[in-house]
């Protein structure tokens, strides 16, 4: 929680007196941030380098700790054990646990800093997995690597890849967010996509089949925003109304039950 103890809160609490954070994204265990000047800052469990600190930094954090001294980072994703950020200049990097070759660098090795994917300059938003990252470039083209046991890279396959594979051969990607072992993604036309495990219907596609590729989520074109989780799914429309789906044990999809529903439901303010 970056609140300088390990005690739980059930109420939200400042951490820190700064007022110029500029995004957040918390991962298993571990949370990241920018500012609004570009710096990056992460703190939690470190045991797997995913706090980025450095070769010996594995200790684990109670406030919030400088990541380098850059004042370029841009988008940020914290996965359960990994995390990817972009830069200004268009740039990837990952850094923390890398079995399964989820960090993209061609190997299945930890890293304890930042280190760069590759040495492409248009990268545009990342999302990162249980253990397996998607990224998007500015072309629109959609990108996966890490574990793909599910088929939760949308490769066609259930193999991993230790870098990053481009997803088809569309360029018209928008939005994309990776769950446990499922994937999620929107089009520019408004259409929504799902791949990956399927157990408990977080795919929205009406039955509990794993995926290997992309398949749409229903017909509908009004998709806005995205978010997959653990085992099931959320996402808007462009009405302002909210949809979920998969696996609802705990009421995680809203819906004012604790069923599994394999397709699309509406969020009401009544359930």
């Amino acid at each position: 929680l970056g609140l300088e103890d390990e005690d739980n809160r059930d109420e939200p609490e400042q951490v820190g007196n700064e007022k110029s954070w500029q995004s957040v994204s918390a991962g298993g265990a571990h949370t990241c941030a920018t500012r609004q000047d570009g710096s990056l800052w992460c703190w939690g469990s470190g045991d797997l380098g995913q706090l980025g600190l450095g070769i010996g930094t594995t200790d684990d954090q109670h406030e919030p700790q400088r990541v380098g001294d850059d004042n370029d980072w841009h988008y940020l994703y914290a996965g359960e054990a990994h995390t990817c950020a972009t830069k200004q200049n268009g740039s990837l990097w990952c850094w923390g646990f890398g079995f399964d070759g989820r960090l993209g660098l061609g190997h299945e090795e930890d890293r304890f800093e930042p280190e760069q994917v590759g040495d492409e300059t248009n990268w545009q938003t990342v999302t990162g997995g249980h253990s397996h990252t998607c990224a998007t470039q500015q072309d629109g083209s959609l990108w996966c690597w890490g574990h793909g046991s599910y088929g939760q890279l949308g490769l066609g396959d259930e193999d991993n890849r230790d870098e990053p594979h481009q997803v088809g051969d569309e360029e018209s990607w928008q939005a994309v967010s990776a769950g446990d072992s499922h994937t999620c993604a929107t089009r520019q036309d408004g259409s929504l996509w799902c791949w990956g495990a399927g157990l408990y219907g977080q795919l929205g596609l009406g039955d509990e089949d794993d995926q290997d590729a992309p398949e749409q989520v229903g017909d509908e074109e009004n998709w806005q925003a995205i978010s997959a989780g653990y085992s099931h799914t959320c996402a808007t429309k462009d009405d302002g109304s909210i949809w979920c789906w998969g696996h609802g044990d705990h009421g995680q999809l809203g819906l004012g039950d604790t069923q599994t529903h394999n397709e699309p439901q509406q969020v009401s303010a009544d359930n």
